[in-house]
């Protein structure tokens, strides 16, 4: 691997490992082959990390609305209806306090997850667009 200044995120079951919610993965040749080789990878998985385990049941996001008429998220067990919201948020700042000093230059999300979805926005994803704004942002290719 040739190691530059370029330091990309990028989700785990994208570099083949096993860890989405079925227990399977989505490898990226492409990230595997081509990004690996020009870019430093710190791969996650915000699920898995979050202890949310492997296989794990499905799980959605709904909006609800506060006091303040304020619209947020909530990360939702689709067959319990188990809410993991506050789970999930505290790993997450966990995450990106303990991975602060890292300049990300970018970042490779798997799509249509709830937690890193981009064009359906999940909840780490839109928190790392928020604390890293001038970083380039995709779904998987």
């Amino acid at each position: 691997m040739i190691f530059s200044s370029k330091i990309i995120g990028v989700s785990r079951c994208l570099l083949g490992e096993c860890v989405r919610y079925d227990g399977g993965h989505k490898l990226s040749s492409w990230v595997i082959d081509e990004l690996a080789q020009v870019a430093t990878l710190i791969p996650v998985c915000p699920e898995e990390e979050a202890g949310l385990g492997v296989p794990r049941l499905p799980m959605h996001l709904v909006k609800s609305f506060g006091e303040n008429g304020r619209g947020s998220f909530r990360m939702i067990i689709t067959n319990s209806g188990k809410d993991v919201t506050d789970l999930f948020v505290d790993w997450m700042e966990s995450w990106f306090k303990k991975n602060s000093s890292i300049k990300f230059n970018g970042f490779i999300f798997k799509s249509k997850s709830p937690s890193c979805g981009v064009l359906s926005e999940g909840l780490f994803s839109a928190e790392f667009k928020h604390r890293y704004p001038a970083a380039i942002v995709l779904e998987d290719i």
